[in-house]
């Protein structure tokens, strides 16, 4: 299944689309990280994949 615009709304979202994708827009640009893996929480996910 591919949302429009790409998955950016769960199940129980009342939030339109457009105006969930702007508002992810607005979060990434204040993001100091823009990879998923430069994360802070690196060192650890072998404990959280436990």
């Amino acid at each position: 299944m591919a949302c429009p615009g790409g998955c950016i709304v769960i199940a129980g979202t009342v939030e339109l689309i457009p105006k969930a994708a702007q508002e992810v827009e607005k979060v990434k640009k204040l993001s100091e990280k823009a990879h998923a893996y430069e994360s802070s929480y690196e060192s650890i996910l072998p404990q959280l994949e436990e």
